[in-house]
């Protein structure tokens, strides 16, 4: 597989919404390449499934949950870290 450069599309893209604010142009670039990055995963987690003869909903209702359980974590122990 080609490796995609998302940073510059999203550079572009959001420099020619909003012009003159690298402020948000930083945010938008961490924000797409970060959700990049985690469908990529989630279809290579799919492919794997497939592979292995995991039913589609079975492997997206896991996902679902990793998902969510590690948000839950997440948001129990920053508060002390």
């Amino acid at each position: 597989m080609q490796p995609v450069d998302v940073s510059g599309i999203s550079d572009l893209t959001i420099g020619y919404l909003l012009p003159r604010r690298p402020l948000t142009v930083a945010a938008f670039n961490s924000y797409a390449i970060t959700s990049f990055t985690t469908s990529v995963m989630c279809i290579n987690d799919l492919k794997l499934g497939y592979y292995l003869k995991i039913p589609p909903m079975t492997m997206f209702l896991a996902q679902v949950f990793n998902f969510t359980d590690h948000k839950v974590k997440l948001s129990f122990y920053s508060p002390f870290i």
